[in-house]
């Protein structure tokens, strides 16, 4: 991918920041440019520039003379919790921001290439274990959030599906996730009762949920395979295929916790619109591009709770 630009939307969270330490790793790119709503310092080989993503416009000229043959959307409103609260705001970013994105990208660089990061959630409960990739009208998503992108996705499959690969990644979970995530929930509540700043409870939702974890840097490895191989106009799974409880998620946790720890059932953290089990298939991307997961979930754990332990 010589001489050739990025740009990364919403590259300032949790996602992005592990997608550029990928690229810069593997120089996919010689100009990495990142679009986030809050300006931050990514160190030497990448520029950033403050961006609502519902004002795309304003970015057109430099859009125009960078020419990028791929932007990365990450940026969207990833919050189920918060989707509940406020789905007209996550319905106009997710949707109507994607729109303008696309709309406004392509009439300043007609060459330009999507990967618009999707998510397993739309498909809500479905029967298929593992779940292979349906159709959309397969789908049957449960809350504001898996339903603002499935609106996404239909709108790239009508308007723009020859610009464009769609990824459904299954949850993913590593080092520097924030609170709102269930890994990063248990984490921080453990890394706060070993450094004495809160009573030895941690608080627990639904622990009988099954499902599909990968860790977040296998996870954009496949993103960076994809732009090399996958193919436009395709929708792909990130997944591990392998189904995990959270209780034995939580189990795994605690028995790396440097003190006794109890659980407490807190009814605010239960999900009536919870689907028990959640687990995909991940073979299209496989055969594409060789990806398969390379670090070991118990690793993946270890790294997110000494990550929660040194912000202490």
């Amino acid at each position: 991918m010589e001489n050739r630009a990025v740009i990364i939307t919403g590259g300032g969270g949790f996602v992005g920041r592990h997608l550029i330490a990928e690229l810069q790793a593997t120089k996919a790119f010689d100009r990495i440019i990142v679009f986030d709503r809050n300006m931050a310092d990514f160190g030497p080989g990448v520029e950033s520039y403050a961006l609502d993503i519902t004002d795309i416009e304003s970015k057109k000229e430099l859009i125009r003379k960078v020419q990028p043959t791929w932007v990365i959307h990450l940026a969207a409103i990833a919050g189920v919790g918060f989707s509940i609260e406020h789905p007209d705001i996550t319905r106009t970013i997710n949707v109507f921001g994607t729109k303008s994105l696309l709309e406004t990208t392509i009439s300043a660089s007609p060459a330009t290439k999507f990967l618009v990061i999707s998510s397993a959630d739309i498909y809500g409960a479905v029967s298929s274990d593992p779940i292979p990739e349906l159709s959309l009208a397969s789908a049957r998503p449960r809350n504001p959030y898996a339903e603002s992108k499935l609106e996404m996705e239909a709108l790239i499959e009508k308007e723009f599906n020859d610009r464009c690969i769609r990824v459904r990644p299954f949850p993913h979970v590593g080092p520097g996730q924030q609170k709102g995530f269930v890994t990063a929930d248990f984490a921080s509540q453990i890394a706060a009762i070993e450094a004495g700043t809160s009573e030895p409870i941690i608080s627990v939702g639904n622990l009988t949920a099954v499902r599909d974890f990968s860790d977040v840097r296998d996870v954009v490895r496949a993103y960076r395979l994809l732009l090399e191989r996958g193919v436009v106009g395709e929708a792909y799974h990130v997944a591990s295929g392998v189904g995990r409880s959270i209780e034995s998620v939580l189990t795994s946790l605690l028995a790396m916790s440097r003190v006794a720890i109890r659980t407490e059932l807190d009814q605010s953290r239960m999900r009536p619109s919870d689907t028990p089990t959640v687990v995909g298939n991940a073979e299209k991307l496989k055969a594409a591009t060789g990806w398969n997961p390379a670090i070991p979930f118990e690793q993946t754990l270890a790294d997110v709770l000494n990550d929660w332990r040194n912000r202490k």
